[in-house]
């Protein structure tokens, strides 16, 4: 039997998390309910994963990283800042038409209001995509594909809160089929609006 890799039983943790979560919530969940979804061990959870916190922030660090790349990639000078944004809002829709994930997520940010640590995390990895995008849109004015009378920082804000906003507001009305179209609508509006 070949051995599995440790982003490989990662991952298998994840999906079994998600999956709880969207059941049970965030806060009915226990570790050994994750556990027993994923078909794995106590200790093997333990082994990547300190507590249920870690593992939320640990998954929520794994979709930023793909984010991340994105964007960066986005500031290289072949690349098309609009096109680069563009893509980078289909992937966190895409990501985000999985209803546990986006369920989840919405969980997770909901119990940052009463966990400080936790809060604390999240502003550090928000601010990095949010700061990305700023330099992204700065690119974007300085190569003429975007309003050269924008603020950078303020766009990349309402980019990115606006449209986990929505995304939070149609989870939390059942409207979880509803996410992927208005996301994209939302995200076209938004580029059309600072084009140049």
């Amino acid at each position: 039997m070949a051995a599995v890799s440790d982003k490989d039983a990662r991952q298998v943790f994840f999906e079994a998390a998600l999956e709880v979560v969207a059941e049970k919530g965030y806060a009915a969940t226990r570790m050994d309910d994750i556990v027993r979804r994923a078909g794995r061990s106590k200790g093997g959870l333990y082994h990547h994963f300190r507590s249920k916190r870690d593992l939320f922030m640990q998954l929520f660090d794994s979709l930023l990283d793909d984010m991340r790349e994105e964007l960066a990639r986005g500031l290289r000078p072949e690349a098309s800042p609009v096109e680069t944004m563009r893509h980078t809002f289909q992937m966190f829709t895409g990501m985000l038409e999985n209803g546990r994930l986006g369920r989840a997520l919405v969980e997770f940010f909901v119990v940052s209001l009463g966990d400080q640590e936790v809060r604390v995390q999240l502003a550090a990895r928000y601010a990095e995509i949010v700061e990305l995008q700023r330099a992204l849109i700065v690119v974007g004015m300085e190569r003429g594909e975007l309003r050269a009378d924008l603020d950078a920082e303020r766009v990349a804000w309402a980019f990115s809160a606006a449209g986990d906003g929505l995304v939070f507001v149609l989870l939390s009305i059942g409207q979880e089929a509803r996410v992927g179209q208005a996301l994209t609508d939302y995200f076209e509006l938004i580029l059309r609006s600072i084009s140049a």
